[in-house]
């Protein structure tokens, strides 16, 4: 008869160690329940491997500090199976672990908070439809006292400026004329103030004078320097109007003189056989001959500018042919001409790009550092931030924590990584430390040390390798855990378990000890007694339905 009884037994053990139950979920205050009238042990960490540190009565409402999904399986009287869930407490001065066999989740302590220390979310107050319209933005709300405090950092509409944005955020800019409006007087015209790209202009609307190169509407028609030129001719003295040559043409922009078009200049040489004064002196092919140079058809290269300017910049040789036994005029050659601002070519061939230009005009969109968002009033779309940094415009990709505004949008942004002290980091990177220990069951910020000095102020260095809160260090602590990726990372006997290792334990069938104080020794004499006699397996049975 025993042994039917002990296999019936380790059978109803198997299935009580086995039998799945859905973890806990978490909640925010328990209750301690299940007891009997007993008290319920606080451990160092999620399991009964260490001695109690403390203990709570049946009935406590605690406020749960941490969840631990995974602590160690506690199976007693049948009061639940499988649960693994584990929660960290503290009770009088005493901060631990307690199963959550023997605590259910509860409302005793309030409405739950709206959040986690050192949880940050973004927030926006402002109109609805105008969040990252202009220059409106979202900014940064942090949690403290488990409430969500102000939105720090966002940019709501305002009034509208003269400043070439969108300051209230309705995707129009410098509606309404801005700061405008009012009458001006500029060199004797009467005129109105407007606002036009971004500043207040004075634009007028009658009397003056005539319109000269200077950068003011003297005629008072609304439009400056319009109309104004000047002949112009940059070739050597007595030249002008001689032979081939001509003056050309200057048009007035912005109170600065532009580059002379349609002029002609002297060539180096006379081409011979075209009838023209192609050097501009008063003579027409002097130094020709009248002998016969060349066969009919026969071509050569030809070049009439300087020597020294030949295949340099925009200046290329052209082509001769022989006609009725005379070379031809030079065709197809490019000859110095007058710089022409702007255009990136070297057109006076003298080695020098748009040389003798002068500096950036009003109105201009410069790009100095060629990512291709510039600065000033001609730019069209979105302009550089930073024109001096080619890593830095509106397109480009914000780096938080590096101090620069990156994508032009209003400052460095934050990377919410863990400060010194602060719990929950799992990773070095989590930290602005990079550095994460676990001490106590609890995972800190910290950084290395050898000694108190090495250690900020309301520290202290613990075994000589990290930084801890003092007034943290309620539980004799145990040796800091490593950190880890895999097992390997980890010292003989332990492996690695979310990111920290840790001392592999075993059991026998996998059931862990009971939780309540002095039951332990219960199983013992429940055991013993079904192998004497079949009444006390009759009154095991009746305790566990009791439980």
């Amino acid at each position: 008869m025993r042994t039917p009884i002990l296999f019936s037994l380790c059978m109803g053990l198997l299935v009580f160690c086995v039998n799945p139950t859905q973890a806990k979920a978490q909640c925010t205050y328990v209750k301690t329940v299940r007891l009997g009238g007993s008290t319920l042990n606080i451990r160092p960490a999620a399991n009964t491997n260490q001695a109690s540190i403390g203990s709570v009565p049946e009935g406590a409402c605690l406020a749960v500090l941490q969840t631990e999904p995974n602590g160690q399986n506690i199976n007693v009287s049948g009061a639940c199976t499988n649960v693994k869930t584990w929660y960290k407490i503290k009770y009088n001065n005493v901060t631990g672990w307690i199963s959550g066999c023997y605590a259910d989740c509860s409302t005793c302590g309030g409405p739950p908070p709206e959040c986690s220390a050192g949880q940050t979310r973004a927030c926006y107050t402002g109109p609805s439809g105008t969040k990252g319209v202009g220059i409106c933005k979202e900014g940064t709300q942090g949690c403290s006292s488990g409430k969500w405090g102000s939105c720090s950092g966002e940019v709501k509409p305002g009034k509208e400026s003269c400043n070439g944005k969108d300051d209230d955020c309705d995707s129009k800019v410098d509606e309404g004329n801005p700061g405008g409006g009012g009458n001006c007087t500029d060199k004797g015209c009467t005129g109105a103030e407007l606002c036009e790209n971004g500043k207040i202009v004075c634009r007028t609307t009658g009397g003056g004078s005539t319109e000269t190169c200077d950068g003011i509407d003297n005629d008072c028609n609304g439009q400056i320097d319009d109309g104004v030129t000047r002949p112009c001719y940059s070739g050597p003295p007595n030249t002008n109007g001689v032979g081939r040559c001509k003056g050309g043409t200057q048009s007035c922009t912005l109170g600065k003189w532009g580059a002379c078009t349609d002029e002609i200049l002297p060539g180096a040489t006379e081409v011979c056989g075209n009838n023209t004064d192609d050097n501009c002196d008063g003579q027409v092919d002097e130094g020709c001959g009248t002998t016969t140079t060349c066969n009919n058809g026969e071509t050569r290269p030809c070049y009439s500018g300087a020597a020294a300017t030949k295949d340099v910049g925009a200046c290329r040789v052209g082509t001769q042919t022989c006609q009725f036994s005379q070379w031809g005029a030079c065709q197809g050659e490019v000859v110095p001409t007058q710089e022409v601002c702007g255009n990136n070519i070297d057109d006076d061939c003298n080695g020098q790009v748009d040389d003798n230009c002068g500096t950036t005009q009003p109105g201009d969109c410069v790009d100095n550092d060629k990512d291709g968002y510039g600065i000033g009033p001609g730019c069209k779309g979105l302009q550089d931030c930073d024109d001096n940094d080619k890593a830095v415009n509106p397109g480009a990709s914000e780096i938080c924590g590096n101090g620069k505004d990156d994508d032009c949008n209003g400052g460095d942004a934050q990377c919410g990584k863990l400060n010194l002290g602060e719990e929950g980091c799992r990773k070095t990177e989590d930290c602005l430390s990079n550095f994460c220990v676990s001490l106590d069951g609890i995972h800190r910020c910290s950084q290395p040390c050898k000694e108190r000095v090495d250690c900020p102020a309301g520290y202290e260095c613990v075994q000589g390798q990290a930084c801890w809160p003092s007034e943290k260090r309620q539980i004799p602590p145990s040796d800091f855990p490593k950190s880890c990726q895999s097992d390997p990372d980890c010292p003989a006997g332990e492996r690695c378990d979310r990111g920290f290792c840790s001392k592999e334990t075993t059991s026998g069938c996998g059931c862990s000890e009971r939780e309540i104080p002095s039951s332990g020794a219960l199983w013992f004499l429940l055991l013993f007694g079904i192998l004497l006699r079949r009444r006390t397996v009759q009154t095991f049975s009746t305790k566990r339905v009791k439980t």
